[in-house]
């Protein structure tokens, strides 16, 4: 779900808008994708799940199909080939951190997507605010204390039960 405060603050501190290259990792069935296409953005949303990617083209129309698409890939592994380095203004992985394997790998991964200046969003729910049966979903606080490591800013703000974190790669576009 997708709150008014969530994109409020999304546009606010991460600026999005027309021709910005994104990647949104673990896109899921694609609703913030869409939004992020609704900002004028070219996006590519991936995701493992073959099935949540069939729902997400589905719900495509046919002006989306220009600058919206969809790759299916595991990122617990390398990073899809048509991804290359320093070729993304931002990377969104919202709610899918904490069902990857190695996500310092992923982080680093993400970042090195992202062109001089380019921010990576991270939301994930909070481990300690959920309920014992859906701990699984989220990271511990301490986990997310250190998602800053390597990236050159980070903005951190709680959303209910989730947390954000908004991190700038280290160099400063040119």
């Amino acid at each position: 779900m997708i709150s008014a405060e969530e994109l409020i603050k999304f546009r606010r501190l991460v600026g999005p808008g027309p021709g910005q290259v994104v990647i949104d990792a673990g896109c899921g069935k694609g609703a913030f994708s869409q939004q992020l296409w609704r900002y004028g953005c070219d996006v590519t949303g991936i995701d493992w799940s073959a099935e949540a990617l069939r729902r997400a083209r589905r719900a495509l129309s046919g002006g989306q199909k220009r600058r919206l698409r969809y790759l299916q890939h595991d990122l617990n592994t390398d990073g899809p080939p048509e991804v290359e380095s320093s070729s993304v203004d931002l990377v969104v992985c919202r709610f899918s951190l904490a069902h990857l394997g190695d996500r310092e790998r992923f982080l680093s991964q993400a970042r090195d997507w992202l062109k001089p200046g380019g921010i990576g969003y991270v939301m994930t729910f909070v481990r300690e605010k959920l309920p014992p049966r859906a701990a699984h979903a989220g990271l511990a606080e301490e986990e997310i204390a250190v998602l800053d490591r390597g990236w050159g800013s980070a903005v951190r703000y709680g959303l209910g039960r989730a947390a954000v974190v908004v991190l700038r790669r280290a160099d400063l576009a040119p």
